[in-house]
């Protein structure tokens, strides 16, 4: 198509990520993950330099805190993968005479080709 400009987004319509990182590419996503990393292992190396002094004995290991993050993260995930598996529905939970198996009409969905 020529002589029809290319659609222009303008601020308000972006996301807020883009508008404020300018990661509304794949690279620029790649960029800010590569950022996190770095500043993850900032961190822990900071964990290694310092003395904590820990209520309980294992909070003084280096890192701690970073490893039992992740391993509660670890830990809710695989909870939601098995409490999913006991509280999911069959696929035809809602019967036959459920409305959404009804068959429609293009008409009726309102999906009617315009020239507009």
């Amino acid at each position: 198509m020529t002589g029809s400009p290319e659609p222009r987004i303008s601020a308000s319509t972006r996301m807020p990520g883009s508008i404020l990182l300018g990661i509304d590419t794949a690279r620029g996503g790649r960029i800010a993950i590569w950022c996190l990393l770095l500043v993850c292992a900032g961190l822990a190396a900071g964990g290694f330099t310092g003395h904590i002094h820990g209520y309980f004995e294992i909070e003084e290991l280096p890192v701690f805190y970073g490893w039992f993050g992740f391993l509660v993260a670890l830990g809710l995930g695989v909870a939601a993968k098995v409490s999913g598996a006991f509280l999911r529905r069959k696929e035809d939970y809602y019967g036959a005479g459920s409305p959404s198996l009804e068959e429609h009409s293009a008409s009726d969905l309102g999906l009617e080709a315009s020239d507009a």
